[in-house]
């Protein structure tokens, strides 16, 4: 196999870029799932978005 410098180069670019994307992605879709769930703003536990106070705390929900 006979690869020059700049194939190699552009090969490695390559695969760069992909898994920046694709850890972009990622990252993305873990930050907006956990932006929609409602949470403690003291012990930043998961409650219920109606909810009024903490159930594992009990500081008031804003």
């Amino acid at each position: 196999m006979d690869l020059d410098i700049a194939t190699l180069l552009m090969a490695i670019i390559n695969w760069f870029i992909l898994a920046a994307m694709v850890g972009g992605v990622i990252f993305l879709v873990l930050y907006l799932r956990r932006k929609s769930e409602h949470r403690c703003p003291d012990c930043h536990k998961k409650v219920p978005a109606d909810g009024q106070v903490c159930p594992y705390c009990g500081k008031p929900l804003s």
